[in-house]
């Protein structure tokens, strides 16, 4: 466990109102602290986020990447809970395995880091200037041509 939270109240962050101890808070703070801003309206419930953030014009999939943010469904990530669960992505160790940084999992306003396996129920929200996450199942196989064509 790294640290407890419940007294920061950073005027930007759209959760500070009742909600600066739980999940949301902190992926929005700890994107932040690092550059990289998520709007400034809020998103809701961690559950939503992924479609909020499809909205904003934010790519997502389901490809973990350093810095993005972990959204969790109902039910993934080792037990969230109806509303959700959002982390912050700060290692991929492979592309099945992450480290993430988090609020309100282990205990309210703890922030702790924990490895988790990527799996179903889970998708990531990524930074704006990031390119979309490639789609194996849409590329499109274009024999390289072996003969000159003539004029």
């Amino acid at each position: 466990m790294v640290a407890s939270t419940c007294s920061n109240n950073d005027p930007l962050n759209p959760y500070n109102k009742g909600f600066s101890d739980q999940c949301t808070w902190y992926a929005w703070e700890r994107r932040h602290q690092v550059g990289q801003d998520l709007p400034s309206a809020g998103w809701g419930d961690a559950k939503n986020w992924t479609g909020n953030a499809i909205v904003a014009g934010y790519p997502t999939g389901v490809t973990p990447r350093v810095g993005a943010v972990l959204v969790c469904q109902p039910g993934a990530c080792g037990g969230a809970y109806s509303f959700g669960h959002v982390a912050y992505v700060e290692q991929v160790v492979s592309p099945t395995s992450i480290t993430i940084s988090e609020e309100n999992w282990a205990a309210p306003c703890v922030i702790d880091v924990r490895a988790l396996d990527v799996g179903a129920g889970m998708t990531f929200i990524y930074n704006l200037s990031d390119p979309p996450p490639i789609k194996l199942d849409h590329l499109v196989y274009l024999p390289s041509v072996s003969t000159a064509l003539a004029p």
